[in-house]
Formats: structure tokens, C-alpha cells, sequence
């Protein structure tokens, strides 16, 4: 048996209601309910060490975005003329400047640089003892 839409909705996926019954569901309520559950199996799956990474890059990747914001706003740039001299687009150069990119490669940082008019400098410290 197939369900028809609701009037005004894109698409339903049916769902069994408590009482055997099936109940038509939006497919934004599925995504939502797929989501939750894939956030608590991560957060169960997930030892104390690997959520600490997780916040460690986090962190790495904000920083950087606010180094290329502060920069690009120093030199009085729009993100879209930095991403056209850094040969990416515009929403990319946001998602990195938001810390939202992940990290970037050294090439990606390599044309940054050179589109911020700067320096780049990686460097390898020992852990402190």
C-alpha cells in the first residue's frame, strides 16, 4: 500500500504509529530522526581521547579561519576577491574563515597566503615535557 502525499508536501515516507497504524511523515522529520539517532551513536561510540581530537582540530580549524578573517579585513578585501586571487570560491574561503572547512592543505595555504599578501610559516615544536 502506497501512501499519498499531503496536500502542499513534497514527498511522505509512511511511519507506524503506537497503534499499528502508519502515519504519513514528512521526509524532514525522517532526516531529523536519522540525524538524533547518528548523534547518539557517535557520542556512545566515541572514547574520551578521540573526542578530545575532535575538539583539538575543531580549535586548530577556528583559529585559522580567524587568521585569514583578521588578515583579509586588515587589507580591507572582500572574501570574494580573496577566494578569486586564492583560485577558490567564495563559499569555501567563508566555510574556512568560520573554521567550518576542516584544514586545508599546504597548497590551499600556499595560494592563501600569497592572496593575503603574507607569509606562510608551518613549523613542528616538541610537546612540552
Amino acid at each position: 500500500m502506497r501512501s499519498e502525499p499531503w496536500p502542499g508536501s513534497r514527498s511522505v515516507r509512511p511511519a507506524v504509529s503506537g497503534r499499528g497504524h502508519i502515519a504519513p511523515i514528512s521526509s524532514k522529520e525522517v532526516n531529523s530522526r536519522m540525524e538524533e539517532t547518528q548523534h547518539r551513536t557517535w557520542r556512545r561510540s566515541r572514547s574520551p581521547d578521540a573526542v578530545a581530537e575532535g575538539y583539538e582540530a575543531a580549535r586548530r580549524a577556528y583559529e585559522l579561519g580567524e587568521v585569514v578573517r583578521t588578515r583579509r579585513k586588515a587589507l580591507g578585501l572582500s572574501q570574494t576577491e580573496v577566494a578569486r586571487r586564492a583560485g577558490m570560491t567564495q563559499s569555501a574561503l567563508s566555510r574556512l574563515e568560520a573554521g567550518g572547512a576542516g584544514v586545508p592543505t599546504i597548497g590551499v595555504l600556499e595560494r592563501l597566503a600569497q592572496a593575503l599578501d603574507a607569509e606562510l610559516v608551518v613549523t613542528l615544536q616538541p610537546n612540552a615535557a
